[in-house]
């Protein structure tokens, strides 16, 4: 995933004896493509939640070598991740350690398949081929709903979705100060310990 002003990210950190942790790996994502489903639909983009079968089915119908699509997070599709009839418009993946999950979401506000597709260094013709495999299969907020896909917009929006399916209120808080400050630390920390399904 190549992440900048385009890409809107939600982490949450949950302990193990959260009630939104289970020992299923895989159904544990239903809940935050829900509460995604739910800040989209509220925004006007007919987003569905794919379940396990969906999924597969999308996952399936790809003509791109698997480890083409592998490359790019919206190349392909893992249950209870986010669509707009067909095309993947949440991303989310998932770390597990005795201490805790952490769950990880993304959603393009506006998407250039080709800027990710140039970072990988890729020959030219996978370049072409993967590019247009991200145009089929991926889709930003601002093409699903142009007047909706403001940060603002949607941060206010997951702010109602969460409060109303879960009870959960987002508060801003300081940094904590004990995280490393360093842009190089912080990415250090997070490639070491996030890694996607």
């Amino acid at each position: 995933m190549l992440t900048g002003p385009g890409l809107l990210c939600l982490d949450v950190a949950l302990p193990p004896s959260s009630r939104l942790v289970s020992r299923d790996v895989v159904e544990d994502y239903r809940w935050l493509g829900e509460v995604w489903a739910g800040t989209l639909q509220a925004l006007g983009v007919d987003a569905q939640v794919l379940c396990p079968s969906d999924a597969r089915a999308l996952t399936r119908t790809s003509e791109l070598p698997e480890r083409l699509a592998a490359l790019a997070c919206f190349g392909a599709f893992s249950p209870y991740e986010v669509a707009v009839q067909g095309r993947k418009i949440v991303g989310l993946s998932q770390v597990r350690r005795s201490h805790g999950v952490l769950l990880a979401s993304a959603v393009h506000l506006d998407e250039e398949p080709h800027a990710l597709v140039a970072a990988l260094g890729l020959p030219k013709s996978d370049e072409m081929r993967l590019a247009n495999h991200l145009e089929a299969t991926a889709i930003s907020l601002q093409e699903a709903a142009p007047a909706a896909g403001t940060v603002d917009a949607v941060q206010a929006a997951l702010r109602r979705t969460l409060r109303s399916s879960l009870g959960v209120d987002l508060r801003p808080r300081p940094w904590p100060e004990e995280t490393p400050a360093q842009p190089e630390a912080l990415r250090a920390a997070v490639s070491t310990r996030r890694e996607a399904i």
